[in-house]
């Protein structure tokens, strides 16, 4: 395993976060997108008001929202399972470290992965590759390690 200053890549941690959570994320992410355009279409659509509901009508929107969304988490966990674990491929062999090139680089692999599988699945909708592009990146944000030399200069930071 190559390393930096004795400090070896964590590909294992970056394949596991990614190929667990990778889906899970896109499908809420996919979620809020979709909930967000279905809302402003109605109500540019429709002309609804405040008192065209009662509590219980609240209620039950907000159940269906909250089935929804954890329908869309697990649907989005076994579909994109498999452009999750590529970009985590792609990234553990590319050997990325955490910086704002870096995450621009990430999003710009997970929406080409995600883009690419959602092409080969039959299916040609933009939200699909921008999502796994933000999904990509936010674990990104978490999981990449950062090089030492950055480790060296917040252990310099703190002692001062």
């Amino acid at each position: 395993m190559e390393t930096n200053n004795n400090r070896p890549y964590p590909r294992q941690r970056i394949l596991s976060v990614y190929t667990c959570l990778g889906g899970i994320l896109g499908g809420f992410i996919l979620y809020i997108i979709m909930a967000l355009f279905t809302n402003i279409m109605s109500l540019s659509y429709e002309s609804i008001t405040v008192l065209d509901y009662v509590l219980p009508s609240y209620f039950s929107v907000i159940v269906a929202h909250m089935y929804m969304m954890v329908a869309m988490s697990v649907m989005g966990g076994v579909v994109g399972l498999i452009p999750a674990l590529l970009t985590a491929c792609i990234i553990t062999a590319s050997r990325i470290y955490a910086s704002t090139k870096s995450f621009v680089l990430v999003f710009v692999i997970g929406t080409m992965v995600s883009a690419l599988f959602s092409a080969a699945m039959g299916s040609t909708a933009w939200e699909v590759a921008v999502t796994g592009g933000f999904s990509a990146l936010i674990l990104a944000l978490f999981t990449l390690p950062k090089k030492d030399t950055d480790l060296a200069l917040d252990d310099n930071a703190t002692d001062a």
